[in-house]
């Protein structure tokens, strides 16, 4: 069982977390990692941005691709490798 005054461990936080990041995995899933990170980053009132949750997040978030595959492959989603064939 956890201490109340157990310190933090080593490193930088985790940003995304919990809901937002269930919402990135998602994402992800149904539009795959370009996309997902189009739609993330793009301006509020825009097309792209109508496909995200606007109570998660209202406004661009600034994520990179390796953030969102580490996220993604945290959950166990797995990418096909190379260009889609034509």
């Amino acid at each position: 069982m956890a201490k109340k005054n157990q310190k933090r461990g080593r490193g930088r936080p985790v940003k995304y977390s919990g809901n937002l990041a269930r919402h990135i995995v998602a994402l992800t899933k149904r539009h795959g990692l370009s996309g997902t990170v189009e739609i993330l980053n793009a301006d509020s009132g825009s097309g792209l941005a109508s496909e995200r949750s606007t109570n998660l997040v209202p406004n661009p978030l600034g994520i990179s691709k390796p953030t969102v595959a580490k996220l993604a492959h945290n959950s166990g989603v797995t990418f096909k490798r190379g260009r889609p064939a034509a």
